[in-house]
């Protein structure tokens, strides 16, 4: 747990918010995939990962006052995340 609590503190930052929210969903409809849920009061974020021959994001996402720069950043923790969690 205070791997996603860094998570969304390092979110936090990234977005210049206080209230993002993580939440994780693993073996999303019976496949070997991790959804994460981001969200707070200005947006909702879902990333996919699959792990296979490396790792995969696949990011499916709702920013109304987001820019794209800060998105990439949010990725970034977001692999960090995965890779500590292992």
């Amino acid at each position: 747990m205070a791997n996603k609590r860094k998570l969304e503190d390092n979110l936090n930052k990234v977005f210049d918010c206080k209230d993002i929210h993580v939440h994780e969903v693993r073996d999303v409809d019976g496949a070997k995939l991790t959804q994460l849920l981001i969200t707070n009061s200005n947006f909702s974020l879902r990333m996919q990962f699959v792990k296979k021959n490396g790792d995969v994001f696949t990011p499916i996402m709702t920013f109304p006052k987001i820019s794209m720069s800060n998105f990439g950043k949010a990725i970034d923790y977001v692999k960090e995340y995965f890779d500590e969690r292992g």
